[in-house]
């Protein structure tokens, strides 16, 4: 399994065999404190439908160490790349979501040299999100009765 180093995230492919990273998305789906970014287990399985079909989405555990912090990955809507993350409740207040969307974005941009812009959709009771998404230089676009709408820009 390949490796991906960004800032001090190590970054893995989601694998649902790896004990880590499945335990990751459960402890995440059971946090009933952070139900913003809806059930995770639909989102693994539209990541291993999009995976099977070829599409660029992807679906990934961070790590510091060896030790799994959370989730990063992207899907691509209507030609449009956005972000989704996710911190493990121990690991919050450490601003890991800033730091984690923010060097993921620079990954995707030199990986992608065809995006010139980066989405990210924040239900709108999410502030502590919200917070971390703008810390991370996303700029708010729009908003509506559930999420607020945030674009990074290449530089």
């Amino acid at each position: 399994m390949e490796t991906i180093n960004i800032g001090v995230f190590n970054i893995e492919e989601y694998d649902p065999t790896n004990i880590d990273h499945k335990s990751t998305l459960v402890s995440l789906s059971n946090d009933y404190d952070f139900m913003y970014i809806g059930d995770l287990f639909c989102i693994e399985e539209e990541f291993r439908i999009a995976k099977e079909k070829g599409e660029k989405d992807t679906l990934n555990i961070a790590f510091i160490a060896d030790i799994p912090v959370g989730m990063i990955g992207f899907n691509i809507l209507e030609g449009k790349f956005y972000l989704l993350y996710a911190v493990l409740p121990e690991f919050r207040g450490n601003h890991y979501a800033a730091r984690i969307a923010l060097e993921y974005a620079k990954y995707l941009f030199t990986q992608y040299p065809d995006i010139d812009s980066i989405y990210a959709s924040i239900n709108k009771e999410n502030h502590a999100s919200m917070k971390s998404i703008e810390k991370a230089g996303f700029k708010r676009t729009s908003a509506n009765i559930y999420n607020t709408n945030y674009v990074l820009k290449r530089l």
